[in-house]
């Protein structure tokens, strides 16, 4: 006998500015045979929007603990667009678990998703999120229900985040990718500890370990509007937070061009509300020498065999490694947050690093960053740059390079040994240390 849950989701969807429309409640029926029912507590609950009405993605699954602490895989059987259907039990685990003293559900399915005894649940809240139009991803809007008791069968789901509703226009732009990092790198992604509640709302607190980014992927890219009357519209699911100084977005397009825009304000992002923020002009642009602009959380590099290069220490950029990869001739390392420092030794001994690009917002070259880097043939540094260590290039392949106006003091050895012919040093550097070059 085939094991279901069958989920019937019709209820009209108020996006903004219109009281809320009470909902119609579905069913779920259980392997053994139980009824569960099953609601929404607003509009704003849903898989993904459209034409106002809630719909459900092909494959969509969800996590069902049914009075214990095994978690239950359960699909969508229907099509996408469609706004009912039924859930069939992919995997069932063996054992009987320990028990909990209600049931509970979570959208989406993942296996890692575990329940405490207490009901508090671990939950891995995504930091890269699909775009979709007028609307979020799949997978991307959390949802967690729990029932009075065991024997209850009404689920309720709850929203876990909320919705930062940004919009773009600019003058023959396709954005590829949307980067959201709050400027107090606010953890807003990654592992979270949620904590249904019956009759209130959800509690959510992100693990220490957990990421400030979230990035929203455009794949093939999507073209916005050329002007503030036709903006389009991009969202963002967020854990509910303070962002006290406000938060940057790095806007990235087809080419790999990128234009960053940040507030200073204090934003607030509550559970379950949509968060629209004033629309703005994104200008992409190419540099004057026809490079590509850096985004602030990523190295660009190449290295002499097209293989990866990995950085010797990575606790010392001011931001955590997420990504690492080569593709079409260059490499590129992002972060979880804007890099402020290139470390102590980071880099020392890559000895297949040919050239490397970093960010505005790093300060300081730290010692021996670059040390015996042989291969080393061209570094861009940015106008941020104040300080370059002691070592910092020694015995590098340098030929020639250009230190930035920014730049205050050159450390001891900081050259020494390598391939220098030509340097240029600005009336900024007041200081030059034993042995720099």
């Amino acid at each position: 006998m085939k094991n279901i849950l069958s989920l019937l989701l019709p209820f009209a969807i108020l996006i903004s500015g219109c009281s809320q429309e009470e909902l119609k409640n579905g069913k779920l029926d259980l392997q053994d045979g139980r009824i569960f029912t099953a609601s929404f507590e607003q509009d704003q609950t849903r898989t993904y929007v459209e034409d106002g009405y809630l719909r459900w993605t092909a494959g969509d699954q969800i996590s069902l603990f049914d009075g214990n602490t095994l978690n239950r895989q359960y699909k969508f059987d229907g099509e996408t667009g469609d706004n009912s259907g039924t859930f069939s039990i992919v995997n069932a685990p063996y054992g009987s678990g320990n028990d909990l003293t209600a049931n509970y559900a979570v959208y989406p399915y993942a296996s890692s998703t575990k329940i405490a005894e207490s009901g508090a649940m671990t939950v891995t809240l995504p930091s890269e999120q699909a775009y979709a139009e007028n609307s979020f991803g799949p997978g991307a809007n959390t949802m967690v229900a729990v029932t009075k008791d065991k024997a209850d069968t009404f689920l309720k789901f709850k929203n876990v985040c909320g919705y930062l509703k940004l919009q773009l226009y600019g003058d023959e732009v396709t954005v590829k990718s949307i980067t959201l990092t709050g400027n107090n790198n606010e953890k807003i992604a990654g592992e979270a500890t949620i904590t249904p509640s019956y009759s209130g709302d959800p509690t959510t607190s992100t693990a220490e370990d957990a990421t400030g980014t979230i990035t929203l992927n455009c794949e093939e890219g999507v073209k916005i509007g050329t002007t503030l009357e036709t903006a389009t519209a991009f969202w963002i699911v967020v854990p509910p937070i303070t962002f006290d100084d406000g938060f940057k977005v790095t806007i990235t397009d087809i080419n790999g061009v990128a234009f960053t825009k940040s507030t200073s304000n204090i934003i607030v992002v509550e559970r379950n509300i949509i968060k629209p923020m004033t629309a703005f002009e994104v200008e992409i642009e190419e540099t004057e020498s026809g490079e590509e602009t850096i985004p602030n959380n990523q190295i660009w590099y190449t290295s002499s065999d097209g293989n990866i290069i990995a950085p010797k220490k990575t606790g010392d950029f001011g931001a955590n490694i997420i990504s690492n990869v080569y593709e079409n001739g260059k490499g590129i390392i992002t972060f979880d947050g804007d890099i402020t420092v290139i470390g102590v030794s980071a880099f020392t001994s890559c000895a297949g690093l040919t050239s490397i690009i970093i960010p505005e917002t790093v300060t300081i070259i730290k010692q021996a960053a670059f040390q015996q880097c042989f291969s080393l043939k061209e570094i861009k540094l940015p106008n941020s740059v104040t300080s370059i260590e002691s070592l910092a290039f020694e015995t590098s392949g340098l030929r020639n390079i250009t230190i930035p106006n920014s730049v205050t003091s050159i450390g001891s050895n900081a050259f020494t040994g390598s391939a220098l012919s030509s340097i240029y040093i600005p009336a900024s550097v007041t200081s030059i240390e034993l042995s720099a070059f």
